[in-house]
């Protein structure tokens, strides 16, 4: 296991609470602005502190290159990952792409045919389902599940190769005991939950802001004000849920070694091990 993925697993258990404060020091866009070379200098920097993240934490310069490292350096194998890809990128990419796909469903909803139209509104017309509570739920509660699902199908369908083939597990030391499918499963499960959280709640939170602000004066007077705060809320909810579904979980995941395979249980003594749960 490469000393970036160390980082995640000090002396101390880490709370959620310092895993978020953790993530928010990582997620700065400007460790975007890092070139190749001053990652590669930050990974020599880490190799000659005798303790990395332990001792040394105070040194500013240190902790810059932790940061820089740990955002940047895929902890498994040690390799650059593409900018588009590293965890600060996320918001910057993926919000728009979020906010457009909204305000285009909306846009394509106003403006298109009313003969012709899509699930879940097929269930509303073609049942007679008119009564405001089930249109509330067809229309603002059924696609909250669904996004969340698809979101953790996706992640399970691009990793499922980690449990099939398994995933490296290693001791206290970093030193590899073997490969679990078991450890892999469990890293999924985790991911996706992560996942799932992200985006079902930046799902869910604009249509409940939505439905309080319909029954207000100044929104039944101003019906056009509902789009870009909707547009807003989802943008606001997106950015501060990065951090925490990050946060729900240790980038570097444990699992006993009870848990494990037959020939990984017979392999070391120790009763806990370690795996990357990536994100």
């Amino acid at each position: 296991m490469e000393p970036g993925a160390r980082r995640w697993r000090p002396p101390e258990e880490q709370s959620f609470l310092q895993r978020l404060l953790h993530w928010l020091d990582i997620l700065n866009p400007s460790l975007l602005l890092a070139s190749d070379g001053e990652i590669k200098n930050s990974i020599i920097l880490l190799d000659s502190v005798a303790e990395p993240g332990r001792d040394s934490t105070h040194d500013g310069k240190v902790k810059e290159a932790w940061n820089l490292n740990l955002c940047s350096v895929h902890p498994d194998t040690g390799n650059i990952i593409p900018v588009p890809f590293r965890p600060p990128a996320l918001l910057l990419v993926a919000a728009p792409l979020f906010i457009f796909h909204l305000y285009s469903a909306g846009f394509n909803a106003a403006n298109g045919n009313a003969t012709s139209v899509a699930t879940p509104q097929i269930l509303l017309s073609r049942y007679s389902l008119h009564k405001p509570a089930l249109q509330t739920f067809f229309r603002s509660l059924l696609p909250v599940p669904l996004h969340t699902l698809l979101s953790a199908f996706n992640l399970a369908v691009v990793r499922a190769t980690e449990v099939d083939n398994g995933i490296q597990v290693v001791d206290k030391d970093g030193s590899v005991i073997g490969v679990s499918k078991t450890a892999g499963a469990k890293a999924i499960k985790e991911t996706a939950i992560s996942r799932a959280a992200l985006i079902g709640t930046t799902a869910l939170l604009p249509n409940l802001v939505a439905w309080i602000l319909k029954r207000t004066r100044f929104m039944q007077r101003n019906t056009f004000a509902l789009a870009p705060v909707r547009v807003m809320t989802a943008a606001l909810t997106f950015a501060t849920m990065i951090p925490v579904s990050f946060s729900l979980f240790p980038r570097t995941g444990t699992i006993m070694r009870a848990d494990l395979e037959e020939e990984i249980q017979s392999s070391t003594q120790q009763a806990e091990l370690f795996y990357n749960r990536g994100l």
